[in-house]
């Protein structure tokens, strides 16, 4: 076995594999992590918001969208 062909097959393998992880999915797995780090607040986290967050929306009194960095969209409230 040809060590030298090996390891670029390897290689040429392991990136390929990498080229194909779209950004979303590398920022769903981030997110998971930076969550589960996270511990239950009762005040905003500044750091925390930065990281994940890429805009909040207020639609009216009532509705309220989060657009995390990995594009899933949060809603919460009713609309009137």
């Amino acid at each position: 076995m040809d060590e030298d062909n090996t390891r670029r097959l390897i290689l040429a393998i392991a990136s390929a594999k990498y080229t194909q992880i779209c950004s979303g999915e590398y920022e769903t797995v981030r997110l998971k992590q930076v969550f589960a780090q996270s511990q239950p607040m009762e005040e905003l986290d500044a750091s925390l918001l930065q990281t994940s967050v890429s805009s909040i929306y207020i639609k009216s009194d009532r509705m309220v969208q989060i657009h995390l960095k990995n594009n899933q969209v949060i809603e919460r409230g009713k609309l009137e």
